[in-house]
């Protein structure tokens, strides 16, 4: 995660009234609209998500470090140049995952992955649209890319087994995918479901999954689906 630009950022929206936490480096008496005395963790995106021709904004803040947990506020801009919350969520982060907001074309995108120590390389990245006044889930995409140990002798990384998926709330579609590179073969299954899954971002748990459309491809190529308990 690039943390060069946090301050150049910060600086920019105390100028535009932005009320985030009191105490945040560059927000000097700045609203407690968040959390008193919170610290913004990593890049604080900005871009337009109701289409109203002003920059709203989305970070990462840590309101109580002795819970090792920090929260995800998405604020809205306003014509006057202030901000409110539109949504704000928890989560726990972890020393060998990173975290990461985005605001691109209208989406927020909430982006996560393998930090150090993994037994494969991974990352998925959540899409949230803005709807009737809530942030709401339309997509996501994974893969993990498992690594060839008899290679890392080597220079050269090489991995053996990639597979993902792609979920498409909006038009209930789920394709799942494997590729052996070895084995010089790539498959996907298509899983059709009930469309217009009404996600929030608000208590948003990144892990959760749906039976039926949750699922990967072994590597016999068959496709495992998440069933109901």
């Amino acid at each position: 995660m690039n943390y060069s630009c946090v301050a150049t950022a910060l600086l920019l929206l105390a100028t535009q009234s932005c009320p985030v936490a009191a105490g945040a480096p560059g927000l000097p008496g700045a609203s407690e609209q968040v959390c008193r005395g919170g610290k913004v963790l990593g890049e604080v995106a900005k871009g337009d998500l109701n289409a109203d021709g002003v920059a709203d904004i989305a970070f990462f803040i840590e309101c109580d470090p002795t819970t090792y947990t920090s929260e995800l506020v998405v604020l809205l801009g306003g014509e006057s140049g202030g901000h409110k919350i539109l949504a704000r969520t928890t989560f726990v982060p972890h020393d060998r995952r990173w975290d990461e907001v985005k605001i691109r074309r209208g989406l927020l995108v909430l982006a996560q992955g393998c930090a150090a120590a993994c037994n494969s390389n991974w990352n998925r990245s959540f899409k949230f649209r803005y709807q009737a006044g809530h942030m709401r889930l339309i997509g996501q995409d994974s893969s993990r890319y498992e690594q060839d140990f008899l290679a890392q002798t080597t220079d050269m990384v090489e991995y053996v087994n990639n597979y993902g998926s792609s979920i498409n709330y909006l038009t209930g579609t789920a394709i799942h995918w494997r590729e052996a590179k070895k084995r010089k073969i790539k498959v996907s299954r298509k899983v059709h479901f009930a469309a217009g899954a009404n996600i929030p971002l608000e208590g948003f748990d990144a892990d959760s999954v749906i039976p039926g459309v949750h699922g990967y491809v072994d590597e016999d190529f068959v496709l495992r689906l998440v069933q109901k308990d």
